[in-house]
């Protein structure tokens, strides 16, 4: 018997003796409700005077969903993404996942101050 035969041979020798197993699908995880004590009002400000763009995914690249007048008042949820490029200053861009005007979008955390 020459090889390519007894590998099939047994590829099927071992398909035989393993049972079949059907997955169900799984539903989706809802996201977990963040903790009261991890959600804080802060205040937005930035050099500009336009104010803070408040954006769709972390990164300055991405579309603004609107533009917070500095001083603003917005919720921060604690989540936040560092990202592997830097920020003019030369660290790690990091930003924060906030609620304003009932909008849920990305803020560079350098912006958020905590507020009076």
């Amino acid at each position: 018997m020459n090889h390519p035969r007894l590998i099939a041979l047994i590829a099927l020798l071992l398909a035989a003796c393993q049972p079949s197993i059907e997955l169900e699908p799984t539903p989706p995880l809802d996201p977990p409700p963040i903790a009261e004590e991890n959600i804080t009002t802060m205040e937005v400000f930035s050099a500009q005077a336009s104010g803070v763009n408040l954006r769709e995914t972390p990164d300055t690249n991405s579309p603004v969903m609107l533009t917070l007048p500095n001083g603003s008042k917005v919720i921060t949820t604690h989540i936040v993404k560092t990202l592997p490029h830097l920020d003019p200053d030369g660290e790690r861009q990091v930003w924060t996942l906030v609620i304003a005007q009932d909008r849920a979008g990305w803020v560079f955390s350098k912006l958020l101050h905590e507020a009076k």
